[in-house]
């Protein structure tokens, strides 16, 4: 029987998690597979703007952590531009290209009342040449009209669900805010943990699930920013 050995990550000083227990096994990569989830880079205002520099410059160095760790799974973004942008950078470094998946989009601030337009599958990709995936297909309009509460945290667990299912890659979903604290909220309940976080710019989640479908929660934190680079 292989052993799991424990590991306690070290955070950035802007960034504190709390939590109940910390895992790291150290299997073979048949035993388990990482799951990622991370927010997207800063942006400048509300809407659905690019990454400023410096957000460009946090989804590097994140594409730059999950380099450091091997990943070579899938990439998965909220279709707004400020996640698939930071999802692009990823790519970048790691290799490979984006999906878009609209189960892990910006909460509905206002019921009934989406956000933003939204752009097509198609704009995106003149946007990112080459590094969109022409599959799954983004329906257009994929913008939710009640995105948020419980129904949020569906979709979310959804989105986790159905990657899990893919093709047995490990992975990464870069999503909002809301996404992430959702990802804690179910990804931790399975692993037994608690965990108390604020989630910054590219705020980074990392689980791993084993063959037998057992969670452990590795890290959560942005310990890869310098902490002058680190802004909610």
């Amino acid at each position: 029987m292989k052993r799991h050995l424990l590991r306690i990550s070290v955070f950035a000083i802007a960034f504190f998690c709390s939590l109940s227990a910390v895992g790291n096994p150290q299997e073979s990569s048949q035993d388990f597979r990482r799951i990622y989830i991370a927010r997207h880079g800063q942006r400048p205002s509300k809407g659905d703007p690019s990454l400023t520099d410096l957000g460009k410059e946090q989804a590097r160095m994140l594409g730059e952590r999950l380099k450091a760790e091997g990943f070579k799974g899938n990439i998965y973004a909220s279709p707004y531009l400020r996640t698939v942008e930071t999802a692009v950078e990823i790519a970048k470094v790691t290799g490979g290209k984006v999906a878009l998946n609209p189960l892990i989009q910006e909460r509905t601030h206002k019921l009934g009342s989406p956000d933003i337009k939204g752009r097509t599958q198609s704009e995106l990709s003149k946007i990112f040449p080459g590094m969109i995936l022409e599959s799954p297909k983004l329906e257009y309009p994929w913008v939710y009209t009640d995105n948020s509460g419980e129904k949020l945290k569906e979709n979310v667990e959804k989105a986790i669900q159905e990657a899990l299912k893919a093709d047995g890659r490990d992975f990464i979903l870069v999503g909002h805010k809301a996404t992430v604290k959702a990802a804690l909220e179910i990804l931790g309940k399975q692993a037994g943990v608690q965990i108390e976080a604020e989630i910054w710019n590219c705020t980074l989640l990392y689980f791993v699930i084993s063959d037998g479908g057992s969670v452990k929660f590795v890290e959560c934190g942005t310990g890869f920013i310098p902490p002058s680079k680190n802004y909610k």
